[in-house]
């Protein structure tokens, strides 16, 4: 499966929770999504550099500022999308490996109850939520980067 054929069939399973998806279509599309918000954070970057950098009139701030926000605003509707198809996809990457979709239930759910035990404005707690629950995530990603069944299990045949 291609990087083109997994992101589209990511997509038009959006919210799709039944069924399987293997560690092309999982891996890609996280792939893709990363390196979409990389780039429209470096444009965010860039403009402000310009906008730092140069002695700008205020024509120029004027088309910065919308620049900046409709950035913003592309930005935030896109991680809602890839926020659903993402929580989609990585049950439907569970259920490849014959494991319920509920683990990620569970890792969300451990991670807000982690996040409001050490959220503080200092250094040290800020730290300690990082190194309590690092082994958390990266446990969780190992998970999901086992290889799925060969044969049909409980949620379906593989692709």
């Amino acid at each position: 499966m291609g990087v083109k054929e997994s992101i589209c069939l990511s997509i038009k399973r959006c919210c799709y929770y039944s069924g399987r998806a293997n560690r092309t279509e999982f891996w890609v599309f996280n792939l893709v999504t990363i390196l979409i918000f990389l780039f429209s954070f470096t444009l965010l970057v860039s403009y402000s550099y310009l906008a730092t950098s140069m002695g700008v009139s205020k024509s120029f701030l004027y088309v910065y500022y919308y620049l900046v926000i409709s950035v913003i605003i592309l930005s935030a509707c896109f991680g809602l999308l890839v926020s659903l198809c993402g929580l989609s996809l990585m049950v439907r990457r569970l259920h490849d490996i014959n494991r319920s979709g509920f683990w990620v239930v569970g890792v969300y759910l451990l991670s807000l109850i982690a996040l409001l035990f050490f959220y503080q404005n200092d250094l040290i707690n800020s730290l300690s939520y990082i190194l309590f629950y690092s082994p958390f995530w990266i446990g969780f990603l190992i998970f999901l980067s086992m290889p799925g069944d060969k044969q049909a299990n409980y949620y379906g045949s593989p692709q």
